[in-house]
């Protein structure tokens, strides 16, 4: 293939995506790929192979998809998202299958040699992002100025004083408020303290997910590879070299009530989620732990039923890779049958979290 018919190719991805297929042929795609969807909110397909019990967390507009979720405000373009669904679910295509397949489902001609262009096996992807909105790739890795934080006045929101978490706390992990977006500002630092983002808490209720990254009018992003980083690592770290125990819980606000109940003497560190990822593992055993109590959040209504097995998958996930490395391995979650679903251990009462406690159950 000459350089002006791989241009060309180029060219013909950019068109199809953007200017030849409509909405109605994006919906097509994604109904052939089994994603079912609520109007413009789809299934989560990007990081969930078993999607019966995924979110409705996939944006679709201005033919982008953004995900709210695990993958923390990524952008696919549909030949991105359907090559990742395509891994996902243990049938890899290359990128030229891909781009074939959407043609097939939409009736679009496809009059390249297949194996010609497969010879160019560098698809190259840098020179395709001016083409291909919404290609995926590393979040760059920032220290930001803290300046920035000034913007974002001090806030005591009354119904996580509620909740449990101190005044103290807050001031401590810097909690704000930006008010034109209703949001509470939680930013975030490395274990030198750096900047590395800022995560906010959605307060609308019909927001697409409740933690997502800060995004200013101008659509400057503060978001970062939450996969690199546990949220309070630049307080917990060093308490955890002392006393080589540590909580891996989900939620920002589940580390800051677990620093109000510990008057500061805190342990926890936040997935932002609930991916351990291998980066993670690394970091984490640098700190030498010997116990490991996993408390993410009972997305289950009663032990047993079909959520509770999808639970029970990712507390095995996270425990087979910590398993080689430390001593003993004990999860927190609701084995006691109390109402609350999807409740994190911290979100329970103090004296349920005591029963909680109590029946821990140890896994190594």
């Amino acid at each position: 293939m000459t350089e002006q018919e791989y241009e060309r190719f180029n060219e013909f991805i950019n068109t199809t995506l953007y200017e030849t297929m409509t909405d109605d042929d994006y919906y097509e795609v994604m109904d052939s790929l089994d994603v079912p969807h609520n109007g413009h909110m789809f299934k989560t397909c990007c990081h969930n192979e078993d999607l019966s019990h995924a979110k409705y967390n996939l944006s679709l507009y201005n033919k982008t998809f953004t995900c709210f979720s695990e993958c923390n405000g990524e952008k696919y373009s549909l030949l991105s998202l359907v090559k990742k669904r395509f891994e996902l679910i243990g049938e890899p295509k290359s990128t030229v299958q891909c781009i074939k397949y959407i043609c097939k489902i939409c009736d679009i001609p496809f009059d390249f040699n297949t194996k010609e262009v497969e010879v160019k096996k560098k698809y190259n992807w840098k020179y395709l992002k001016k083409y291909v909105k919404g290609y995926k790739e590393e979040v760059e890795e920032i220290i930001y100025d803290d300046e920035i934080l000034n913007f974002f006045p001090k806030t005591y929101y009354q119904e996580w004083l509620n909740y449990g978490i101190s005044k103290e706390t807050l001031d401590k992990y810097e909690i704000g408020w930006y008010s034109y977006r209703q949001q509470i500002t939680i930013p975030c630092r490395d274990y030198n303290g750096n900047l590395i983002g800022i995560r906010v808490r959605n307060l609308d209720k019909d927001a697409e997910a409740k933690y997502i990254p800060l995004q200013l009018l101008d659509s400057t992003s503060y978001k970062f590879p939450t996969g690199n980083y546990f949220y309070g690592e630049n307080f917990n770290f060093e308490r955890i070299k002392q006393t080589k125990k540590v909580w891996l819980v989900e939620a920002e606000k589940t580390v800051l009530k677990m620093d109000t109940w510990s008057n500061g003497n805190n342990t926890s560190l936040g997935l932002y989620g609930s991916n351990f990822t291998d980066v993670k593992l690394n970091r984490l055993l640098k700190l030498e732990p010997s116990t490991i109590y996993i408390a993410i959040d009972s997305d289950f209504h009663e032990v047993g039923d079909e959520e509770y097995k999808k639970f029970e998958e990712k507390v095995y996930k996270i425990g087979d890779k910590l398993n080689p490395y430390v001593q003993n391995i004990e999860v927190i979650y609701n084995n006691c049958g109390f109402d609350g679903y999807k409740y994190s251990p911290t979100d329970f009462t103090r004296e349920q979290f005591n029963e909680l406690w109590k029946r821990r159950e140890r896994i190594k």
